[in-house]
C-alpha cells in the first residue's frame, strides 16, 4: 500500500494545479512500480497488453494506483457505489469521441486503458459494495 501513495500524490498534485492530464499520455515513466501491473493482471484480471501501458505512461500508472488504493481502503457500500457510478460516467466520456485520436496510437491506446480501468473498477466496486 505504501508504494501506491506516491503515485496517488502525484496525480492529486497534477489535478490540484489544473494540469492537462491528456497531454501526458505521450510521456514515459522512468521508475514504474511493478506491483501495480502485476495486481491489475492477477487480482483484477485485466488484459495483459493494455496493462503494459501502466509501466510506461505516468497518467495510467498513477490512476491505476489511485483506484487500487480506493478499492483497498474504502469499505463503505454507499461510497463505493457512488464511485462506481462516477467511474462509469468517466468511462463513457473517455470513449465518446475516441475516433478523434485514431491516428495517434499512443493517445488512443491510453484512452482505451483508462476506459478499461474505469469499467473494471466500477464493476469491482459495485460487486463488493
Amino acid at each position: 500500500m505504501k508504494q501506491l501513495l506516491f503515485p496517488v500524490r502525484t496525480l492529486r498534485n497534477a489535478a490540484a494545479h489544473n494540469s492537462c492530464l491528456l497531454n501526458t499520455l505521450r510521456d514515459r515513466l522512468s521508475k514504474p512500480i511493478g506491483a501495480i501491473a502485476k495486481m491489475l493482471i492477477n487480482e483484477y484480471e485485466m488484459d495483459r497488453e493494455l496493462v503494459t501501458l501502466t509501466r510506461r505512461v505516468p497518467l495510467i500508472h498513477d490512476f491505476s494506483a489511485l483506484l487500487m488504493c480506493y478499492d483497498a481502503l474504502v469499505n463503505s457500500g454507499h461510497s463505493r457505489s457512488a464511485c462506481a457510478r462516477r467511474l462509469q460516467v468517466l468511462s463513457e466520456r473517455l470513449s465518446r469521441n475516441k475516433e478523434y485520436f485514431d491516428k495517434q496510437a499512443e493517445v488512443s491506446k491510453g484512452l482505451e486503458m483508462l476506459t478499461a480501468l474505469c469499467e473494471t473498477f466500477a464493476d469491482r466496486l459495485t460487486a463488493h459494495a
